[in-house]
């Protein structure tokens, strides 16, 4: 069905749900849903799911597309233990940085092993007791004033061909700028300074939400950067095995498809993980993985036996890698 299209391209759309084990480093289930659900409606399918899966204790680590009222009680209400960014724009979210602002950079509140600062603070968000765990990253603030000024710049020049053109200014370029319309249908225009350094005072800033009593801030920023494993496993799905596009015209062979792309995704994860482990061979990409095992060949003799060529120094610390040994090459080849 025709839904959200990051690419802004016309065409109908599906949506994949998937677990993905952190410590097996493997996908374990997915699902489609129509095109024209959102991201946040999905959530409280796959918690469903989960629970028929015999999948229990899960921790849920999400981004701030899940934030939702409904998405939010009803992790509550079954036991849910979650992690989730709370959207900057929200009013509650410049309240919380407001209220840590002062003194969140001290040394007390360094999180060396990510060269943050980060703070605890006990709130109440969609009625519910939840921790909101409040960071500043002073590379972050470099890139948000960066980004800042950058759309500020870019509303100016919208708002000059406005008013060449004697256009009314929209409601999102009050945001920085001071508009006023005169009778003639001209408009003039300035920038808005207190609300430009309102914004910039909460540059760097960025918040997490959880429901999980006694954990600290250092351990819930690095949960949540984990959650980058699974997507990056999408990322595999879409881009390197060529699921970005799925090129069919009937769902009993989409869902084919999807279901050889599954266990395709299986196998290529695997290995990843398998490569990625031994040290001798941990840098090599994965393309370079199956390049250099592509290049693996044998002869058929006279008498029909086969016999492995040679393989390379390379070859032989990737197969070591996989578990592999090149004498038991030969019983792999078909």
């Amino acid at each position: 069905e025709m839904g959200y299209n990051r690419d802004k391209e016309y065409l109908p759309q599906l949506n994949l749900g998937m677990y993905y084990g952190i410590s097996s480093h493997l996908p374990v289930y997915y699902c489609l849903y129509n095109g024209s659900i959102t991201d946040k409606t999905d959530l409280i399918s796959m918690m469903t799911e989960a629970k028929d899966l015999g999948i229990e204790n899960v921790r849920f680590v999400m981004d701030r597309g899940f934030v939702t009222d409904d998405n939010f009680k009803y992790m509550q209400d079954n036991g849910y233990i979650f992690i989730t960014a709370l959207p900057g724009g929200r009013l509650d979210a410049a309240s919380l940085i407001d209220s840590v602002k002062p003194n969140i950079r001290k040394a007390a509140n360094r999180i060396d092993e990510y060269e943050v600062y980060g703070v605890c603070v006990a709130t109440k968000i969609y009625d519910l007791d939840i921790n909101a765990h409040i960071y500043y990253d002073p590379e972050k603030q470099v890139a948000d004033e960066k980004e800042l000024y950058s759309r500020i710049g870019r509303l100016r020049t919208d708002l000059e061909k406005l008013s060449k053109k004697n256009k009314r200014a929209t409601r999102k370029y009050t945001d920085f700028f001071k508009v006023s319309e005169n009778k003639a249908n001209t408009m003039s225009f300035e920038p808005d300074n207190d609300k430009i350094d309102e914004r910039l005072s909460r540059a760097g800033f960025f918040i997490l939400l959880s429901n999980e009593q006694g954990a600290n801030s250092s351990w819930v920023l690095g949960t949540y950067r984990n959650r980058d494993v699974i997507e990056k496993s999408f990322d595999q799905f879409k881009n390197r095995l060529d699921f970005k596009r799925m090129r069919t015209h009937w769902d009993r062979t989409t869902e084919g498809k999807m279901f050889v792309g599954f266990l395709s995704l299986i196998l290529r994860s695997y290995m990843m993980h398998m490569v990625k482990r031994d040290s001798t061979v941990k840098h090599l990409t994965i393309e370079k993985v199956l390049m250099e095992l592509k290049k693996i060949r044998t002869v058929t003799l006279s008498n029909l036996t086969r016999h492995l060529l040679p393989i390379t120094k390379i070859q032989r610390l990737i197969l070591a890698g996989l578990g592999l040994s090149s004498d038991k090459m030969l019983d792999s080849f078909i």
